[in-house]
């Protein structure tokens, strides 16, 4: 099978390519660029794991690994489950804040005493600075101890847990919005600063040099993101953090309700 999207047909009528465009988000992305992996209900669009045509260079997540520097701080995030899955993911930052995630490790109905060596190895090799496990893990189920207590018995290590306050689930999906997002925000033309001589003049006369240098260097046009999209995956490294993502949908709303939660996957 050879991939092909209209591009390739130099037959096609321009119309039909504009009437494409105007289509929904995914069906759009299916018919025009041959991206199935778009559908109704995903939550988060912008990801993409295969650039698009007509799509700048930085719009990708899905990356080429490479060696990491030692001295990027690292972290390690977990998600514990029993029937349904453990997933240990291993992330750098790089000088440029963007987080990397460059490993992963899962297991499906599999004892902490069985998964925590694999994991304790990695962490006794790379000394992350943050190891963080889903507020579940802190849960009472009936046991002696809390999973966050075995998890930490077996690691050798304390371990943080989640926020799961009121809103929590919400703030955390805008956030991993904004590091998927490889789009500039844009500047309304209205809030870049004007020089006002007037004000300029008043700050050296009455705050002094470091005040009217303080303001003439908020004249300075703002540094272009180079750092887009914050997040990247290293590819072939983290498969089911990748379909996770793709997968991720919204619940249909029930009754009368307009509205609707996502779901994990």
């Amino acid at each position: 099978m050879i991939f092909a999207t209209q591009a390739d047909n130099p037959y096609i009528d321009p119309t039909y390519k504009r009437s494409l465009e105007a289509l929904p988000e995914a069906e759009k992305n299916a018919k025009l660029y041959g991206d199935f992996d778009s559908y109704l209900g995903q939550v988060f669009t912008e990801f993409r794991d295969n650039r698009l045509p007509d799509e700048p260079l930085n719009a990708i997540h899905v990356v080429d690994s490479f060696e990491i520097p030692q001295w990027w701080p690292r972290m390690v995030i977990g998600d514990w489950g029993f029937a349904a899955m453990t997933w240990i993911g291993y992330a750098a930052i790089s000088p440029s804040k963007r987080v990397y995630i460059y490993r992963e490790q899962y297991w499906i109905k599999t004892k902490i005493a069985e998964w925590a060596p694999h994991v304790k190895l990695h962490i006794n090799q790379e000394n992350p600075r943050l190891i963080r496990f889903c507020k579940s893990a802190g849960q009472e189920r009936g046991q002696e101890h809390t999973i966050q207590q075995q998890i930490e018995d077996e690691l050798g290590i304390s371990i943080e847990l989640s926020n799961n306050t009121p809103g929590s689930r919400v703030s955390g999906k805008i956030l991993i919005h904004e590091y998927l997002r490889w789009k500039p925000k844009f500047v309304p033309e209205s809030e870049i600063p004007q020089y006002n001589e007037e004000h300029a003049m008043w700050l050296l006369r009455n705050r002094g040099m470091i005040e009217y240098k303080s303001y003439m260097n908020s004249l300075n046009p703002s540094e272009p993101e180079m750092n887009l999209p914050k997040l990247q995956i290293f590819k072939d490294m983290c498969p089911v953090l990748v379909n996770a993502i793709k997968a991720c949908s919204y619940d249909k709303p029930k009754g009368n309700k307009t509205g609707g939660r996502y779901r994990r996957i």
